[in-house]
């Protein structure tokens, strides 16, 4: 999956949107979304998800570099993760009601390639997963975070220093 690059984090509003795929026939998943976005220091995620706060809903937030586990959590609403750079986030918008967190990985926690494994769990139930690809697996789609190809800094961006 191509998330753009940008030389600093823009708003997660004016980022595009990808939708997670229902994983099961049963229960309905809520909507639920990634936005994300790489920056020179590393790679930034929103995941909302379109429905009240839910005690029973909660994130399963796994990421890879390389083959490396850099870590797995379970991202509640409205609990931010003190291990983690995360922020809860909850609003309103035209679709409606949403909870989520906003996930920044370093590049020093975590190198490229880096890979993630993210779905939307109630009660221990998976609901839907990111995924880039449409085939069906029996075990959770891991998909590839790979920044968009951006140009390389100008000299006038990037001035030689002189000491």
């Amino acid at each position: 999956m191509q998330l753009p690059f940008f030389q600093t984090l823009p708003s997660f509003d004016v980022l595009p949107a990808h939708r997670f795929e229902q994983f099961y026939d049963e229960p309905e998943p809520p909507l639920t979304y990634l936005l994300g976005c790489f920056t020179p220091d590393g790679l930034h995620l929103q995941l909302r998800a379109y429905e009240g706060p839910n005690f029973h809903s909660y994130f399963c937030f796994t990421v890879l570099s390389g083959k490396k586990l850099c870590f797995s959590k379970n991202i509640f609403p409205g609990r931010p993760d003190p291990t983690l750079h995360s922020t809860p986030i909850s609003g309103e918008n035209l679709i409606g009601k949403y909870w989520g967190t906003e996930i920044f990985v370093p590049y020093t926690l975590c190198s490229p390639p880096i890979s993630g494994i993210i779905g939307l769990f109630h009660d221990d139930i998976p609901l839907c997963f990111l995924h880039d690809d449409m085939e069906n697996s029996h075990q959770y789609p891991q998909v590839s975070f790979i920044p968009e190809p951006h140009p390389a800094p100008s000299s006038a961006e990037n001035p030689i220093k002189i000491h």
